[in-house]
């Protein structure tokens, strides 16, 4: 029984892993380019970057909750539109091998094999029923706004220890490492071919181009400022 419990619980984080790397990723990033941002400009008032990462972390939580609790909403029933559909053998057929171009033979080819080998048949379309399974939205909701939340507190929590001089190293130290841990775990939940190195650079190759792009966002606008101040 708890073999059994242990195997549904991996099953189900497998299948959502995907909203825990995006939630994770973006929650951290998102935080960490925010900080790169501020940091200057409120360097002599933690206090104040601790109140505006805060606020970022919780206001983007929520979105990201709302937001995937609508979108898992909305798949669910592009899904029941599906289930309601009467297919034939033929649209099946072409739907579960992907190919809208068979002819009548073929398709009669195709009919006649399934009939001699109906265990084929069966495995064909248990694959495609797990495909279109619904998932509980409001689970969904909640793995997402928790992600986003463990990756947004990752360069927050250097601010929080008095240590006003080192924080912004230890963020960013923190933040990247966050970054490439998170490449080796998806890997290894991926369970891909590449080297585990590959995912984990990729990772943190993301998170020095969403520093490079905010820092150039910020230099032209710190531009615009000035020739509008200037004027």
């Amino acid at each position: 029984m708890k073999e059994n419990n242990s195997n549904n619980i991996k099953f189900i984080f497998k299948e959502n892993f995907k909203e825990f790397v995006f939630g994770f990723q973006d929650g951290l990033i998102s935080t960490y380019v925010l900080l790169v941002g501020i940091a200057i400009l409120v360097i002599l008032n933690p206090v104040l970057l601790i109140i505006t990462l805060l606020a970022e972390i919780a206001s983007g939580a929520v979105s990201m909750t709302v937001g995937a609790y609508i979108s898992i909403r909305t798949e669910n029933e592009l899904k029941n539109k599906f289930e309601d559909i009467d297919m034939d053998i033929n649209f099946k057929i072409k739907k579960y091998l992907k190919v809208e171009d068979f002819s009548n033979d073929e398709l009669e080819n195709f009919k006649q094999f399934f009939n001699t080998h109906p265990k084929i048949w069966e495995k064909i379309e248990n694959q495609n029923n797990q495909l279109i399974s619904k998932r509980d939205p409001l689970d969904i909701a909640i793995l997402m706004g928790i992600s986003f939340i463990l990756g947004g507190i990752i360069p927050l929590v250097p601010y929080l220890i008095p240590l006003p001089t080192w924080s912004f190293l230890i963020a960013t130290i923190a933040s990247f490492t966050g970054l490439f841990m998170l490449g080796i775990l998806r890997n290894k939940i991926s369970k891909s071919k590449k080297h585990w190195i590959k995912p984990a650079l990729e990772m943190i190759l993301i998170g020095i181009l969403a520093v490079i792009i905010i820092e150039i966002y910020i230099y032209f606008i710190s531009l615009t400022y000035g020739w509008i101040s200037f004027s």
